[in-house]
């Protein structure tokens, strides 16, 4: 789910957009970015990939709430809808699947970004970023992760840096399987 990108200009820059992102959507790609913001943003995005197939969804809002300080929350939503179940539709006396026992689910990944970005000096925009993810196979499993992001961007005038620390504390992730579906 978090390695699709988002944002038309960063996606078109290859992903290479760490040291610039200076939109909303720097929530994903550099969260110290975010201190670029002037005034509050908002975007929205969808994906059908595969003809449709895997919907990929993504909305984040960021406000300034000083000249210094930013705040923004991101949800993202990748999915295989509508994925035929025929555990329970199998006859075994027949042989055959019975279509009115068919059920239908979903596998699907859900993260929600709460950041904040802060300037430090002229220069110098730090960040971090508590994240949630939530992954649900139809009835059959579960998993709920938790992580926190760091960001830094630095302007050395004629060049940028940036540098984006993912999962700084680790990935805690813990799954839930249903052994009888």
């Amino acid at each position: 789910i978090l390695a699709s990108g988002v944002g038309a200009r960063d996606i078109g820059m290859g992903g290479a957009y760490v040291a610039h992102a200076n939109d909303v959507t720097a929530g994903y790609w550099n969260v110290a970015g975010l201190n670029g913001l002037v005034r509050p943003e908002a975007a929205y995005m969808h994906a059908g990939r595969f003809d449709g197939a895997v919907a990929f969804d993504y909305a984040a809002v960021a406000y300034p709430l000083t000249p210094r300080s930013t705040v923004a929350v991101s949800f993202f939503r990748s999915a295989v809808d509508d994925i035929p179940g025929t555990n329970n539709a199998y006859d075994p006396l027949t042989g055959q699947l019975n279509p009115d026992d068919v059920t239908f689910f979903s596998a699907a990944d859900n993260a929600l970004f709460v950041s904040s970005a802060r300037g430090v000096g002229s220069s110098l925009s730090l960040g971090a970023r508590a994240k949630v993810v939530q992954r649900g196979i139809g009835d059959f499993a579960s998993a709920w992760g938790y992580s926190l992001d760091v960001g830094a961007q630095v302007d050395l005038g004629r060049f940028q840096v940036g540098i984006n620390l993912q999962d700084a504390i680790g990935m805690v992730q813990s799954w839930s399987v249903d052994d009888a579906q």
